[in-house]
């Protein structure tokens, strides 16, 4: 029996849309994250991507909450949406 790293935890990415965030999100829910929230930059594309990638967690990953998050991560405004989601 293996044991979840992340069991229970929430656990934020930024970047998340592709590459190696996305596979992030991924490997959080594999190992237990009962939620994700994911940044990613809010263009046509990167809204997309994360959308399957939303769709791709909760569907295998009944205990995971995924809560997206777009914009400038440099800018306040939205650091705090990306905190209000812990």
């Amino acid at each position: 029996m293996t044991m979840a790293l992340l069991a229970g935890k929430i656990v934020c990415i930024t970047g998340a849309s592709r590459g190696i965030g996305r596979a992030t999100a991924v490997e959080a829910a594999n190992q237990g994250a009962s939620g994700v929230v994911v940044h990613y930059f809010g263009d046509e594309v990167t809204s997309a991507e994360t959308k399957t990638l939303k769709d791709e967690i909760e569907s295998v990953h009944s205990h995971c909450k995924v809560v997206l998050v777009p914009g400038d991560i440099a800018l306040r405004e939205t650091s705090l949406k990306v905190s209000n989601n812990l």
